[in-house]
């Protein structure tokens, strides 16, 4: 079989035939490794219920704790990729220099943008959704308790997990920008509506899935569309300073959320809401930026 009869053959076979053992074995270790930084940062989000019990210290406090531990992984994650610019491409360490104070400022600027609103919106909900569901009713939570809570987050995740799974698929049938706005419009929708069901364990359950599905899916997409604005020569530290400088930002998200919480008229349930302001931003924002699928990388 000649060079063209093999390029039309493997054109003709499902997209899953085309990928051999060792790639299903990068995919299932990243997916692993990814399973339990979540899983690490929800049971982290879970204790600071028990910590606040046991210390006695509020809800502003309680998002304090969160946003420093935020803050603090996106700083670790933006020296790094400028460590591994400087460590792996030597010689184009002066170019990065030329290169971000010219060509890529106001593209790296609207990436910050982008990336502050949405992570603001996904760390003020999940970061707040095992207290919500947990903290008793009296206080505007579910009031399930920690272990309780436990019945209604699991669905939340395996609504995220399919997210995951299914962007892709969607962004390739109805392009990137479109997939991504209707997911954010969605959350947008949902949120308000799921904060104001706390008396209503059983839709809390039904919504929970989907909440998890548009609240998470994005994210299969981000890494790879944020990696093709920046070229060869700077794209750890483009990726690594455009998306984590929004999560400096989105970190104050646990913090606000919190200080909200606390006032008597607002409380917990309308304060996730107010993350909606922050999902439609992000379904703006998104389209300053140009969709590069399909297009060489810049060398």
């Amino acid at each position: 079989m000649n060079t063209t009869a093999a390029s039309v053959a493997s054109l003709n076979q499902p997209w899953y035939a085309t990928i051999t053992r060792q790639q299903w074995q990068v995919l299932a270790a990243a997916k692993l490794g990814w399973m339990l930084d979540a899983m690490d940062f929800m049971l982290y989000a879970m204790a600071i219920g028990r910590l606040k019990t046991y210390f006695g210290f509020d809800d502003a406090t309680a998002g304090m704790l969160g946003t420093i531990t935020l803050a603090t992984s996106a700083l670790g994650v933006i020296v790094f990729g400028v460590i591994a610019d400087r460590m792996g491409r030597t010689r184009a360490l002066m170019s990065t220099i030329l290169i971000f104070g010219r060509k890529l400022a106001s593209r790296t600027i609207l990436v910050i943008l982008l990336s502050s609103t949405l992570q603001f919106a996904y760390w003020g909900i999940f970061f707040w959704l095992p207290g919500f569901l947990s903290r008793p009713v009296t206080q505007g939570g579910a009031g399930m308790g920690i272990v309780g809570s436990l019945g209604w987050i699991i669905p939340v995740q395996i609504g995220a997990y399919l997210g995951y799974l299914t962007f892709g698929f969607i962004a390739d049938r109805l392009g990137r920008h479109r997939t991504f706005i209707l997911f954010m419009i969605a959350a947008a929708v949902l949120v308000p509506i799921y904060g104001q069901m706390a008396r209503s364990p059983l839709v809390l359950m039904l919504l929970g899935p989907v909440l998890g599905y548009v609240g998470h899916g994005y994210f299969s997409m981000f890494g790879s569309f944020v990696a093709e604005l920046f070229p060869t020569s700077v794209r750890a530290t483009g990726q690594g300073t455009a998306y984590n400088g929004g999560r400096l930002m989105g970190a104050f998200a646990p913090y606000v959320i919190g200080v909200l919480a606390t006032f008597p008229r607002i409380g917990i349930g309308l304060a996730l809401a107010s993350t909606s302001f922050f999902f439609l931003a992000s379904a703006l924002l998104i389209m300053t930026l140009p969709d590069r699928s399909g297009q060489p990388l810049e060398s």
